[in-house]
């Protein structure tokens, strides 16, 4: 049988089995990139990768809602890419920019039902004279997130938190220093901040 030899030039042979070659590119033109955060998104794979992701999620977020809604959602968005943007004066500007992304793209699958569901949604009955009380989702996400919808009267709100460190059981904060920290069954919420409220579920998942 006749062996057939196929010869490749050097150059394009380089060009194939480069880290170049498969290299990730970002949502946006690196020719374009200006501020050092986005120079170093440019040139880390991983970083790119989650910025091309993020992008995505975003514009899927995008058609879910509409007019103020929108408008709520884009400046969101520009908030983040100021807080991802001052990664530039830390220490180790890549640890925090992969975290800002990171931390981003898990509210967004929570927020818009990206993520999957890790353990369901729990209905939490508070001690407090209005009987406030909460459902809580969690999402598996990385990092670790839940939405928090709150249930008084007229005034239903939802937030979406992401779990931070903890000493014991597992606490989640959100803008405005919203918290959610759970030990098994038994949860203290503090919605708004400077309050407290002790609540808990019966452990059974809503629906069952």
């Amino acid at each position: 049988m006749a062996i057939i030899r196929y010869f490749i030039p050097a150059a394009a042979c380089a060009a194939l089995f480069s880290p170049a070659g498969f290299a990730a590119e970002p949502s946006f033109d690196c020719g374009k990139a200006t501020h050092e955060v986005e120079k170093l998104v440019c040139g880390d794979d991983a970083l790119a990768g989650l910025d091309k992701r993020l992008a995505a999620d975003f514009a899927k977020a995008m058609d879910q809602v509409s007019g103020a809604d929108q408008a709520e959602l884009r400046a969101s968005q520009e908030k983040w890419i100021e807080a991802r943007n001052a990664c530039a004066k830390q220490d180790d500007p890549r640890a925090c920019a992969l975290e800002s992304y990171k931390t981003r793209i898990a509210i967004m699958g929570a927020r818009y039902g990206f993520a999957p569901i890790s353990t369901g949604t729990f209905l939490f009955a508070c001690d407090d004279a209005a009987k406030s009380s909460f459902y809580a989702t969690f999402f598996e996400t990385d990092p670790a997130t839940m939405n928090l919808v709150s249930m008084a009267p007229g005034a239903e709100k939802s937030v979406t938190l992401v779990q931070g460190m903890s000493g014991s059981g597992a606490r989640y904060e959100g803008d405005d220093g919203i918290v959610f920290w759970n030990k098994g069954d038994d949860a203290t919420v503090e919605w708004p901040a400077g309050t407290e409220l002790n609540c808990s579920t019966d452990g059974k998942t809503v629906g069952d």
